[in-house]
């Protein structure tokens, strides 16, 4: 532990030192480039339901967000995510480098630097895309984000990258090796065309959209095909005096044994000088869990547009204040009344500065097996966060 300990302190000392060197360059000549990203630390417990057991896992968390304006039209972008985790996590769970990988990715772009009985290094090409731009057309092409999305919790329109609101530490999401291809018809209006080829058919995700604005509120429309079944949907976001209200639904067709599904994402939210900020989200899945489960493995929270929540009907309440203008509490509540699972995720947030950042997050889930409702474990994590 001692040695992994000096691997991450000299990883830490490289990057400052490389940061700080091409920052200085950038200011003394400035470019059509930019460099920015974060280097984070994460220590995090993971405690059993009694809060006896502990069991400690670190992680030294780096990125590095690279941009090119390439002239008038292009532009391309590079960004990279360093990962070294170190403890009790590794040891105890059986394959966990293969955890790291991001499943939308049709092309490996990653390495795993070291892997011990305790400790990964791993490294991952996160985006990596060229685009041409002008009046009327954009067109990207690799390794991209493809947001669909219009609500904020649970996105069933989103079919080439699925949001994991419990994966609190992936602000930037996960990307998607595509092409999209978007066309303006008028400001605030706007065709699109994203294909993703797998390397199999049922790893095949493709999609059209029509983006819209009327009377206040935002809407699309979309038809595609993700990864053997068919698929379409709609969505919409604006607001009704003073709350705002977000709705996704999305159908999908029959793929083997998964039956035909619809999922359908509801929102509201409104903001408060006191009370500050309020959002409930109601999601169904059609063919999500409508029962207690006998045993907590048989929840998958790996989720996707097959499976947005693992429980058919799932509520989820969040409130959110600023104690002060550096100081902020939140409370996210994720409740599946029909099956009685609940997730508790508190959080506070400091600005130590304009580039740093110290949070704490809870995170403890409880659920009605046989017939009885308990805690089923809990974990708590420490973050600080340097942005540069």
């Amino acid at each position: 532990m001692r040695k992994l300990n000096t691997i991450g302190l000299c990883l830490l000392s490289v990057l400052l030192v490389g940061i700080r060197e091409l920052k200085s360059q950038e200011v003394e000549k400035p470019k059509a480039w930019k460099l920015k990203g974060y280097l984070k630390e994460l220590v995090y417990l993971q405690l059993d339901k009694g809060f006896v057991h502990a069991y400690p896992t670190n992680l030294l968390h780096q990125r590095l967000n690279f941009s090119w304006k390439a002239g008038t039209h292009f532009n391309t972008a590079a960004e990279l995510r360093n990962r070294l985790y170190w403890g009790d996590e590794v040891r105890l769970t059986p394959g966990f480098s293969a955890f790291l990988n991001n499943t939308n990715e049709q092309v490996t772009a990653s390495v795993h630097w070291m892997e011990t009985g305790n400790a990964v290094l791993h490294t991952n090409v996160e985006r990596l895309w060229m685009e041409y731009a002008n009046t009327r057309w954009n067109i990207r092409l690799g390794r991209q984000r493809i947001n669909w999305a219009m609500a904020s919790i649970w996105n069933p329109n989103d079919i080439f990258n699925t949001y994991n609101f419990i994966d609190f530490d992936y602000e930037e999401r996960p990307g998607i090796d595509a092409i999209r291809i978007r066309y303006f018809i008028k400001e605030l209006s706007y065709a699109e065309a994203a294909f993703s080829i797998g390397k199999t058919n049922d790893k095949n995700v493709a999609g059209i959209r029509y983006f819209f604005n009327t009377k206040g509120f935002d809407g699309q429309v979309n038809a595609g095909y993700y990864r053997g079944c068919y698929t379409a949907g709609l969505a919409w976001a604006g607001s009704i005096k003073a709350f705002g209200f977000k709705g996704e639904i999305q159908h999908l067709s029959k793929h083997e044994l998964d039956n035909s599904q619809t999922n359908i994402a509801i929102e509201w939210d409104y903001m408060h000088k006191i009370m500050g900020y309020w959002a409930l989200s109601f999601l169904w899945n059609s063919n999500g869990i409508k029962q207690p489960v006998k045993d907590w493995e048989a929840i998958n929270l790996s989720l996707s547009p097959r499976n947005p929540m693992p429980t058919a009907l799932n509520l989820f309440l969040n409130a959110n204040k600023k104690i002060t203008p550096l100081f902020n509490a939140s409370l996210s509540v994720v409740f599946a009344p029909i099956t009685n699972i609940l997730i508790l995720m508190p959080t506070l947030s400091y600005n130590i500065t304009n580039a740093l950042d110290v949070n704490l997050v809870g995170q403890s889930f409880f659920a009605e097996t046989h017939s009885e409702f308990s805690a089923i474990s809990h974990r708590s994590f420490l973050r600080l966060r340097w942005s540069y």
